[in-house]
């Protein structure tokens, strides 16, 4: 009996300690085991697409410039070179100005190659008299200046130039031409002498000659 009670008092003291014990959380047993965290997954930083390399523009040529707008680009018309005639008597006038002589003698050496050369070698070298030529000696051009078959350009040098001299040079050639049949400057002169003496005397040359000299003697220069 007593082994008996030893037993159940043996038993009684396991059954309590295993309660004590599950009350504790001695003897719980296992606990769920919670599922181990998934590791966290680093996000990958964003790639950017490649870098495409750059575009290399092929060169775009200039418009081309017209004339209009640049007028450097204008080429210059060709002048032909002067004929071998216009450089002869072009040397001989010169050959007369580059001379060391006065101004008389380079007149007169004028007048002598005068008939050798061409009408625009005559007008050039009447200009040059008309500069060489005092009003003294502008007389030295009365056969060029009365001559109505003088050239029309040589005769517009001479007349321009004789209306620049005094009146005692102007005022006798300008009769001169005014009597001359056929000259070009004819009705010109003859309306000048008319201003100077204040009448017409038509073709009364003498009379003309008479009016002129007296205006002169009551007109001197």
């Amino acid at each position: 009996m007593r082994v008996a009670a030893r037993v159940l008092i043996g038993l009684t003291l396991v059954v309590l300690s295993f309660a004590l014990a599950r009350r504790l959380g001695w003897l719980s047993g296992p606990r769920p085991v919670a599922p181990a965290a998934a590791p966290e997954t680093v996000a990958a930083p964003p790639q950017s697409a490649p870098e495409s390399p750059p575009l290399v523009q092929a060169p775009v040529p200039p418009a081309p410039v017209s004339p209009a707008e640049n007028p450097l680009l204008v080429q210059p018309p060709l002048v032909p070179p002067p004929p071998l005639e216009r450089i002869q008597w072009e040397q001989s006038i010169d050959d007369v100005l580059m001379a060391d002589d006065d101004a008389p003698e380079k007149a007169q050496k004028l007048l002598e190659v005068y008939p050798t050369l061409p009408e625009a070698g005559q007008v050039e070298a009447v200009q040059h008299l008309a500069n060489l030529l005092p009003d003294t000696n502008f007389t030295a051009v009365t056969h060029l200046l009365t001559n109505a078959l003088t050239p029309q350009g040589v005769l517009d040098v001479l007349v321009g130039d004789l209306l620049n001299r005094p009146n005692k040079v102007k005022l006798p050639l300008m009769l001169d031409v005014a009597r001359t049949a056929g000259h070009p400057w004819r009705a010109e002169a003859k309306q000048m002498l008319q201003m100077y003496v204040e009448r017409d005397f038509g073709d009364d040359w003498l009379a003309w000659d008479q009016a002129v000299q007296t205006w002169l003697k009551e007109n001197p220069d």
